[in-house]
Parts: C-alpha cells; sequence; structure tokens
C-alpha cells in the first residue's frame, strides 16, 4: 500500500472530513457512532486490511471515530514534507561527500602511477591537499546514525 501525501490527496481528505463533519446529527449520534467503531477496532473489523478494495470508507470511519479535523491534516501534511526536507538535505550532503570521495579516489588514482613517474611525496602531498579537508570531514558511520536508529535490534529510520 501506497502512503500518498500528495496534495491530490490531501484535497481527498480535507473532502471527506467535510463530508463526515456534515453527517453528523448531533453530538450524542457522533458520540455513538464512535462507539460503534471502537467496538469493530476491538473485534477486528476496522482494520485497514478489511478495506483494501475500499480504502476511502475506511478513511472515513477513522476521520469519524477520531474526530479529525482539517487543522489536524494541515499540520500531518506539513509534518511530512518537513521530514521529506530533512532527508534531502542529509542525502545532498551525502552526495556531496561521496563525490569528494570519489575525487580523492580520481586524484590518487592519475597521481600515484609510475608510469607517469610522480611516485613521490611531495607530488603525492600537493595533490591531495585540496580534498583532504572534504574527505576529513566524511563519516559513514556518522551519516549512518544520522539515518538509522537501532531499536531493539531493529534498524528504524529517523525522523528528522
Amino acid at each position: 500500500m501506497l502512503r500518498d501525501f500528495s496534495e491530490a490527496s490531501k484535497k481527498n481528505i480535507l473532502t471527506m472530513i467535510g463530508e463526515v463533519e456534515s453527517e453528523n446529527i448531533c453530538d450524542f449520534t457522533d458520540w455513538v457512532g464512535d462507539r460503534w467503531y471502537d467496538f469493530e477496532e476491538w473485534t477486528g473489523r476496522l482494520d485497514i486490511k478489511n478495506y483494501v478494495t475500499n480504502v476511502n470508507a475506511y478513511h472515513r470511519k477513522v476521520i469519524d471515530k477520531n474526530n479529525t479535523t482539517k487543522e489536524s491534516i494541515e499540520r500531518i501534511f506539513e509534518d511530512v514534507a518537513a521530514v521529506n526536507d530533512s532527508y534531502s538535505s542529509l542525502f545532498s550532503r551525502f552526495k556531496a561527500n561521496l563525490n569528494a570521495i570519489n575525487n580523492y579516489l580520481d586524484t590518487m588514482n592519475n597521481t600515484v602511477s609510475p608510469i607517469k613517474e610522480n611516485f613521490n611525496s611531495e607530488y603525492i602531498t600537493s595533490k591531495f591537499d585540496f580534498v583532504s579537508s572534504e574527505i576529513n570531514a566524511v563519516s559513514a558511520q556518522r551519516f549512518r546514525d544520522e539515518l538509522v536508529q537501532d531499536i531493539d535490534g531493529v534498524s528504524c529510520y529517523n525522523v528528522m
């Protein structure tokens, strides 16, 4: 199942919230309906796997049961966008550091070559000064720690 946080999905959910809100006759009938959905959840009937062919019916029930507001949906979509931006920034830094390592390896490949007769420490040092500061900042473990945390032996992605 795809988790869709597109603008179209957001609009669809906000429309459903408006429809569910307009269906409520009064607070008491809403409360009774919510208790019925609690019972369905308790018996396992209110489960997404039972609504694969009609996910919107499941969404409507969950929206009604939890009294979901348009503001809460807006907040969820904003939070997801913030996480996406956070990971985008992290992966951009990761890509830049991988490019720096690639430059380092290319320079090493072109420099440390007996054929080019440049196999002396001064020449090699001068060729690697431009990337050494970039490479020293790179730590694969640091990136892994930013991306993943270990929870009871299971690697889980951090939410930034």
